[in-house]
């Protein structure tokens, strides 16, 4: 198993004043079976936002983001983002 730190999104609800869904987030431990990967990219979206602003409290805004897009039951995929470059990501899958 592979421990990684997921970052998750959550509607604060809809915002009148922006005329948008406000979205908080929050990081949580998790474990991944490399088994089960298929593939992992950059998220440009979370890496975007990160940039514009700060996501989680004491987060510096030069963080990034890869998407694992992992095999679930039956035919399914179940994709998870989390905290990192493709390269520190791809690393930690490296066995030495």
């Amino acid at each position: 198993m592979i421990a990684l730190t997921e970052i998750i999104s959550a509607s604060l609800g809809y915002d009148p004043a922006i005329e948008h869904v406000k979205e908080g987030f929050s990081l949580r431990n998790t474990f991944v079976n490399p088994s089960y990967v298929i593939s992992f990219r950059e998220s440009e979206s979370l890496t975007k936002k990160s940039k514009k602003r700060t996501l989680v409290e004491g987060m510096s805004a030069d963080v990034s983001f890869t998407q694992l897009t992992l095999m679930s039951s039956g035919h399914g995929v179940t994709k998870i983002d989390v905290v990192g470059t493709v390269e520190q990501i791809a690393e930690k899958f490296r066995v030495g």
